[in-house]
């Protein structure tokens, strides 16, 4: 009895870990979609109505998925602190690395048409980092399943 609870034990570890590795992944891949679409409501406001930066990372904060990173923003722009510096700070640390070096690159100073370019090629190169890693997701959810199970069951085995 004590063994198939020890391995109904090891076999609920290994499905809470495949659970909290796909929640991570999917998270990760929901946090740069909403990205992206903020970059292209960046620009968007940008454009056709003309809004200052400061006021369009103002509506962003209410995301409740990639705000804090735009209060993050906001705070720093109140300490006088320079808005490319404040930005690099903010995404520097972003997973996954790609997403963080593309995000970084946008360049956010000069005139208005040039910040919307970069805010335009970081939304596009956001996007396409994103539809690759979904089509990664789909093949490295299957081997990490297989995996988890191995392992378990490699470990029932053992125990049994």
């Amino acid at each position: 009895m004590n063994k198939l609870l020890g391995a109904l034990l090891i076999l609920s570890a290994a499905g809470a870990v495949y659970a909290l590795h796909i929640r991570q992944k999917r998270q990760m891949l929901r946090i740069l979609q909403e990205l992206s679409s903020a970059l292209r409501r960046i620009e968007a406001e940008i454009r056709w109505r003309n809004m200052p930066l400061p006021e369009v990372i103002q509506s962003l904060v209410e995301n409740p998925v990639i705000g804090e990173h735009f209060s993050q923003l906001l705070h720093g722009l109140k300490g006088d602190i320079p808005l490319q510096r404040i930005w690099d700070e903010v995404f520097r640390n972003m997973k996954p690395e790609a997403a963080a070096d593309l995000v970084c690159r946008l360049q956010l100073s000069g005139d208005a048409q040039h910040v919307m370019e970069s805010l335009r090629y970081g939304a596009e190169g956001l996007t396409e980092l994103l539809e690759k890693l979904q089509q990664e997701r789909v093949h490295n959810e299957k081997i990490y399943l297989a995996a988890s199970l191995t392992a378990a069951g490699l470990l029932v085995i053992l125990l049994i």
